[in-house]
């Protein structure tokens, strides 16, 4: 695939085996080079991390289940190395071109996807966003960015240097792109328990509850806007506040 926008990575072409039919039949994406694609790398925009990553065997779950729903993968997309800048920048891969606005920088650190999902090589991408990785690059190319699943991600199946920012995030143009979000298989469980809480030590184990948290029993859900909103009433009943003023800063991935 000829690549005049620098969006994506040079790698070699691989088939990747797509479902013909299913919700996302004839719709295109594009994957950050943070998730692992069977057949490619994933160099997270870093040469030596490149180097060591070799070929990857398994596609990451979130890519799969892209692919089993229909989906047909367009290319692994520059990121900002590491996944550490809101530029756009890679000083090792260039600069992807910025869709909306050829003469300014895409944002980052999901710079390709956005690259890509601007320019209409593709209809949606892939990133990952945990202070802003899609917003900003979203914002900057004039697109959709989503960001669900707040604090979760996929072990195994991303680098290691920012295996604990791997929260998925969905790129989608403006306009009819708003409708093809909402058709992403995003509200399916991930097979086998794979999903883990993140930033958690690697063996960590949770100590059964000593007892069922108030209002399982009335039907409060265990996560969602009515937890969180449950949970704050409670606090603020117990008189407890968060002073915002001494959390650690935003590092801005």
């Amino acid at each position: 695939m000829q690549d005049d926008i620098r969006a994506f990575m040079p790698y070699p072409a691989h088939p990747v085996p797509h479902a013909h039919g299913g919700p996302l039949s004839g719709i295109t994406f594009a994957v950050k080079d943070l998730f692992d694609v069977a057949g490619y790398p994933t160099g997270g925009g870093n040469p030596h991390l490149l180097a060591l990553s070799g070929i990857k065997s398994r596609t990451a779950p979130v890519v799969q289940r892209l692919l089993d729903s229909g989906a047909r993968f367009m290319g692994k997309t520059h990121t900002s190395e590491l996944a550490y800048s809101m530029s756009g920048h890679n000083m090792h891969y260039g600069t992807p071109r910025n869709g909306a606005a050829p003469n300014h920088i895409p944002g980052g650190s999901s710079s390709g996807s956005a690259s890509a999902v601007s320019s209409a090589v593709c209809d949606f991408a892939l990133g990952t966003d945990t202070g802003g990785s899609v917003r900003t690059p979203a914002s900057y190319c004039g697109l959709f960015g989503l960001r669900p699943s707040h604090g979760r991600d996929l072990p195994r199946r991303l680098p290691a240097a920012v295996r604990h920012h791997g929260y998925l995030r969905l790129l989608c143009p403006l306009g009819g792109g708003l409708s093809r979000c909402r058709r992403m298989p995003a509200r399916r469980r991930a097979p086998g328990g794979r999903w883990r809480q993140a930033g958690l030590p690697r063996g960590a184990v949770f100590a059964p509850a000593a007892a069922q948290p108030a209002g399982a029993a009335a039907g409060t859900p265990a996560s969602g806007p009515r937890f969180w909103r449950n949970r704050l009433a409670q606090r603020a009943a117990a008189g407890r506040r968060r002073d915002l003023s001494r959390l650690p800063p935003d590092p801005g991935l």
